[in-house]
């Protein structure tokens, strides 16, 4: 009988034990699983903070490069407008046919009067300004050499003198002008060094005469506005 009993003690031990191990057995996977999912979300944190991390470091590089196309541009654009000074085409334009669309990059809007009695017919600019891909040194604009390091920029900066005529041309407005001033449209563009990566700007600018009846005449140059086109 004794015999008996220890029997049963021990089965009913063995049964008693055998829900807790399965317990246990649950809670160890429920917990492999939580872990899994806590290991999974932390992973997939990382690699999105990574990404943005690397998404804003293009972004700052894109704004670099964007910061400088703009002053190349604008390096072009005062060159251009130191060689309106410098060449004095208020006097050229009565003289020599300066913007016959014989020379790269200088182009007239009006025609030109070239000598008593002589005139030549306008030479508008014959390309797409807005369009990067269509400025070409070789055949339509002046590059300008050794102003800006080619390490920084895709290709030199360029741009285009037009001759506006005697008035004002800006925007939609026109407006003669009483004084014999000359007025000319001048857009550059320069480039980052990714060469997708531009800017293009375009000024106004007028050639004054300094003195009336005063021969030869000399003029004083400035920019009476300016604007970003791309």
């Amino acid at each position: 009988m004794r015999v008996f009993f220890n029997s049963l003690s021990v089965n009913r031990s063995s049964i008693n034990r055998l829900p807790i191990d399965k317990v246990s057995a649950t809670q160890r996977g429920a917990t492999i699983v939580v872990v899994l999912i806590i290991l999974l979300a932390m992973t997939l944190t990382a690699v999105s903070m990574m990404n943005t991390a690397v998404l804003q470091e293009q972004i700052a590089a894109n704004s670099r490069q964007k910061t400088v196309s703009r002053y190349v541009a604008e390096s072009a654009l005062n060159q251009a407008e130191r060689v309106i000074k410098v060449k004095n085409f208020g006097v050229g334009l009565h003289m020599t046919p300066l913007f016959d669309s014989q020379i790269k990059g200088y182009y007239s809007a009006t025609d030109l009067l070239l000598s008593a009695g002589f005139t030549k017919t306008s030479s508008p600019v014959d390309f797409d300004i807005t369009d990067m891909s269509a400025w070409d040194e070789n055949i339509n604009s002046v590059a300008v050499i050794g102003v800006i390091e080619n390490a920084i920029t895709a290709k030199p900066p360029q741009y285009i003198i037009e001759y506006i005529g005697r008035q004002q041309a800006d925007a939609a407005k026109v407006v003669i002008q009483s004084e014999p001033s000359y007025f000319f449209r001048v857009t550059a563009i320069g480039w980052g060094k990714d060469p997708k990566i531009y800017t293009i700007l375009q000024s106004i600018y007028r050639l004054k005469p300094k003195a009336k009846n005063v021969n030869p005449v000399t003029f004083d140059g400035g920019r009476i506005s300016w604007s970003i086109i791309h």
